[in-house]
């Protein structure tokens, strides 16, 4: 297997318009076909990209399309050179449906992840509506850049971040759909997410695409702020709040540094866990 020494990435931090799906599509291709002319490695999408984000339970299953829909294989072909991680609502069989990414590269739909945390609180109500995935993933891009998934409210759960820790990851694609008002109480999303993403990269030596969306959600507004963060902890590019294709470089002699430097991978202790939580959930 050939490897990148080096990792050409972007952020497609896109407007927010689910009353117009074709407007949804016609923007990822457009998006992914600079990132093609940019020799861009990896693009990630914001949360429920190509179908919007749900307002409601209804239009879930207005919004909802399988994991093999036409759309996503089109969308798979522009991928010529890049791997894309686009996210959208997934119809499932039984009549569930799940918020999910896929990565898509060459013409192929090659994995899809569910999320798992689906945050009900404030105004989020997605596990109203949503049924919760059942399992970490990632995807080898190739020798040295293996890309884990998470979406969004996932990656405030350390159990699942030190489960991505314990696959290996070295990159990590973390779309979202974060908007100023969702949380509430006076509650700071921009400033969380900063935390968040600094965090999590400088505790695992994990670089981030985090991919949010811009513009209006009902009466709430996505803030953008899409953010590139190195493995150090370090924010590489910071999107503002309208749409853009944000990039950056990382490289993986930066991931070892960073990992040596800070060994949290390497002493990780999964026994420990194995040990103690079947007493604590008796």
């Amino acid at each position: 297997m050939h490897h990148r020494d080096i990792l050409r990435c972007a952020c497609a931090q896109i407007e927010h318009t689910p009353h117009s799906p074709d407007t949804l599509f016609h923007k990822h291709v457009e998006f992914l076909e600079q990132a093609h002319d940019g020799q861009m490695d990896l693009v990630v999408f914001p949360e429920t990209s190509l179908t919007g984000y749900p307002p409601g339970g209804d239009a879930v299953r207005k919004m909802a399309i399988w994991a093999d829909d036409a759309k996503l294989t089109a969308l798979a072909q522009k991928c010529r050179h890049s791997y894309g991680v686009v996210g959208f609502v997934e119809h499932g069989r039984g009549g569930n449906f799940y918020n999910s990414i896929a990565w898509l590269h060459k013409g192929e739909v090659l994995k899809v992840y569910r999320k798992i945390n689906l945050p009900t609180y404030g105004r989020l109500d997605e596990g109203k509506y949503f049924t919760a995935g059942k399992r970490s993933m990632t995807l080898d891009i190739d020798r040295h850049w293996i890309c884990g998934g998470m979406i969004c409210a996932d990656s405030w759960d350390p159990g699942q971040l030190y489960l991505s820790a314990m696959r290996k990851s070295t990159v990590l694609a973390l779309p979202i759909a974060s908007t100023k008002e969702g949380v509430g109480g006076g509650f700071s999303n921009e400033h969380g997410w900063d935390i968040v993403g600094r965090y999590t990269a400088m505790i695992y030596g994990l670089p981030i695409l985090m991919c949010n969306w811009t513009g209006p959600h009902l009466d709430m507004t996505f803030w953008g702020g899409s953010s590139i963060f190195g493995p150090d902890g370090t924010r590489y590019a910071h999107a503002g709040a309208g749409e853009e294709l944000l990039t950056a470089e990382i490289a993986y002699a930066d991931v070892i540094h960073a990992r040596q430097t800070m060994p949290t991978v390497r002493t990780l202790m999964p026994q420990l866990m194995l040990r103690e939580l079947p007493g604590l959930m008796e």
